[in-house]
This record gives structure tokens, sequence and C-alpha cells, in this order.
């Protein structure tokens, strides 16, 4: 179990730790193959980070129900949030890389080669003591599980036109 206490990080380190990272890959990967059945295709994967790394977005998601009519909610609010995630995903490969690593070597997810190169949780629950974590982090989390859970009721093509994205 990662344990991790993160009472005084600043937005320099939280955007360097692959511990949050991971944290938050899990999230998104629990909530995303809890609401598809399914794992996670490895590029969505990239889009997680980029996201709760923004704490505009952290903050708008994390307080949202999980239903589709939240994200459409937050979408209209403030458009602009999401413009750039395409290139936020160029600046946190490395980030998002060795989050997921880190969440494999944690055995919060596997890679499934097998299966188009899907990541599963392996965990349920949190990985952490979760209330020990700042608010900040928390928000992040919670984030990155809305969004895997919005991302598990669409397909594919609807999230790439809705977050205008390309693979």
């Amino acid at each position: 179990m990662l344990s991790l206490e993160l009472n005084e990080f600043d937005e320099f380190d939280i955007m360097q730790n692959a511990s949050i990272g991971a944290m938050c890959i899990h999230s998104f990967t629990r909530a995303y193959q809890n609401s598809k059945q399914k794992g996670v295709i490895l590029p969505l994967a990239f889009v997680v980070l980029p996201v709760v790394l923004s704490k505009t977005l952290a903050d708008q998601i994390s307080n949202r129900k999980t239903s589709l009519g939240s994200l459409t909610k937050v979408l209209n609010e403030d458009r602009t949030s999401f413009v750039g995630i395409q290139d936020r995903m160029k600046s946190t490969y490395g980030l998002t890389w060795a989050s997921i690593r880190l969440a494999i070597k944690a055995e919060m997810v596997i890679l499934d080669v097998n299966n188009d190169c899907e990541l599963k949780s392996v965990r349920e629950g949190n990985v952490t003591n979760y209330h020990k974590l700042s608010a900040e982090v928390q928000s992040m989390i919670r984030a990155s599980s809305r969004l895997g859970s919005w991302f598990g009721k669409q397909g594919l093509n609807e999230i790439l036109s809705t977050f205008n994205l390309q693979f």
C-alpha cells in the first residue's frame, strides 16, 4: 500500500510527483472500468493528468455527479478551461508514463497487452490513507474518478470530439 503524507505540497511538487499521478490514474481506471465493464485503452490514460493537474478543472469536476449531464454542465460553464488539453498531454507525457509505471509496480493497475493494451484496476477502494492527503490532492483524485466515470459512459469518438483530441 502506498502511504503518503502530503500536507505541504506546492503546485510544482504536485506537477512532478508520479505518486500522486499514480493515484489519479488508478482512480480514473477504477471508475472507467466500473462504468464500462472493461479496461481503459492506454491513450485515454494520457488525458487524466492534463485535466486534473489544472486546479481550476480539478475543482470544477471533483464535486460533480458522475452523470453525463454533469460533464455537459462543466463544459458549458467554462469551455476555455478545456482548451489546450492536447498540448498539456504532450507536456505531461513523461509524468503520465512515470505515473502509469508506478501504478503498475504498486499493483494498483495492470497493463493487459493481450487485450488492446488496456489498463485495468486490480485494487478496490483508495490505495492510501485518503483523509491524510491535502485537500488539493483529494480534489485531484475525486476529479480523476469523475473523469473515468464520464469517459466510461461514452464511446471513444465522443470523447475525442468533446475534448478536441487526436491520438
